[in-house]
């Protein structure tokens, strides 16, 4: 406890001596940050969104889809997007405007859960469905029955994921059957 008032001390007087000695600088610096926390739900939303992207254009790629290449990426950017930002606003930043959340590791954990599942995991999901849909509508691929539905997109996504991580198999373009 000792330390953590030391350190909370001593951050407060380098941030006084910072604006004593550096004064205008220190403020714009402050009203910098001010502004990156205030854009955070955007920011967030564009990861999502260029995730919805990537994740899109890897299945199309993967089941030789070639319709519709700019509906299906708007809806797997825009999408994600909006929703992101939603979340972002409403489990992160106005509960920490109106004071409500003043644990940090709370809000970290809150960060973390809307940008894995909701930034994350909600584009690359919708990405998997608008690009089966389209496959199974142009007959460009095999989609497989609901029942091997699971072991289909996890062979489709780990070439992908293995070629990300820079894993032994390489990049691994179109699906092989």
């Amino acid at each position: 406890m000792e330390s953590y008032i030391f350190a909370r001390s001593t951050i407060f007087l380098l941030l006084k001596s910072c604006h004593l000695v550096y004064g205008e600088l220190c403020d714009t610096a402050f009203s910098f940050f001010r502004n990156v926390f205030g854009y955070a739900h955007v920011i967030s939303g564009a990861l999502a969104g260029s995730v919805g992207l990537w994740s899109n254009s890897m299945f199309r790629t993967a089941l030789n889809v070639t319709p519709f290449p700019i509906v299906s990426s708007l809806s797997c950017i825009i999408i994600p997007f909006v929703t992101t930002s939603v979340f972002y606003l409403g489990t992160i930043t106005e509960p920490l405007i109106a004071g409500d959340l003043k644990c940090s590791i709370c809000t970290g954990m809150r960060g973390t859960i809307v940008g894995s599942l909701v930034g994350g995991g909600y584009p690359l999901l919708l990405a998997a469905v608008t690009t089966s849909m389209l496959a199974h509508r142009y007959q460009s691929a095999p989609v497989p029955s609901p029942r091997n539905a699971l072991p289909f997109w996890l062979k489709v996504t780990n070439s992908y994921l293995r070629c990300l991580g820079g894993g032994r198999g390489g990049c691994v373009r179109g699906l092989k059957q």
